[in-house]
């Protein structure tokens, strides 16, 4: 039973990694939509951190290490919740991966300041930025000329 978890366990890891991968293009969900494209330059720039369900995974995998070896010894059971404690944990933080983003203060060419949060650091502070709305918000680093009226 422990060999076939272990398996599983894997096989869910690669999957949840193959579909990490991206060919850097708009998402499905963009279709049919407005895409508005406008420039700005960046204000500043904050790292922040996205909320983790690490704690939660361990204590999942605390519990199902522990029912699995409920018939077996103390030690038995101490070692299935900790050993399914690491494996929950170790399991979420490959799901979530990065849970660094940044956050964006931008000013558009009217003088307006708008907020983005990103999970990549796509530009600095001072950057001229050519800002993309299509489901999602996506920037792109531009030449300083497109930021000048």
């Amino acid at each position: 039973m422990r060999r076939t978890s272990i398996m599983l366990a894997a096989i869910v890891s690669v999957l949840i990694l193959s579909g990490c991968a991206s060919s850097g293009g708009y998402k499905r969900s963009a279709s049919k939509q407005i895409v508005e494209k406008f420039y700005a330059r960046v204000e500043r720039v904050d790292v922040i951190q996205y909320e983790s369900q690490v704690g939660q995974g361990a204590a999942i995998g605390a519990i199902d290490g522990f029912v699995h070896n409920i018939y077996g010894s103390s030690e038995d059971r101490i070692f299935g919740a900790l050993f399914g404690a690491f494996v929950g944990a170790v399991v979420t933080t490959i799901v979530e991966g990065d849970t660094t983003g940044y956050e964006y203060e931008l000013q558009d060419l009217n003088g307006e300041y708008l907020s983005v949060i990103l999970d990549n650091r796509e530009a600095s502070v001072g950057d001229c930025v050519i800002v993309t709305i299509a489901g999602d918000i996506y920037i792109k680093r531009q030449p300083d000329d497109f930021c000048y009226e």
